[in-house]
């Protein structure tokens, strides 16, 4: 009789542990943040811009036909 209670006590305690998880305590870990860095964002769209306006002036000023400049005056 003996023989039959320690066992039943041993399955007993198998079965608590495995429907439990562990007999020992759950490591538990802080939970891990991203923190992404924080910048202006309009960076890109300035230089974007900049250079698009840039390409704008160049072309102008390359297709000025303007003759004011080389024309002669007579008096």
């Amino acid at each position: 009789m003996m023989k039959t209670i320690s066992i039943a006590a041993v399955i007993a305690a198998t079965a608590t542990a495995s429907f439990a998880g562990a007999i020992n305590d759950p490591i538990i870990e802080e939970p891990v943040a991203v923190i992404a860095p924080a910048g202006s964002g309009i960076g890109l769209p300035v230089v974007i811009g900049g250079v698009a306006a840039a390409a704008v002036v160049a072309a102008v000023i390359a297709n000025d036909d303007d003759d004011d400049a080389t024309a002669e005056t007579t008096d």
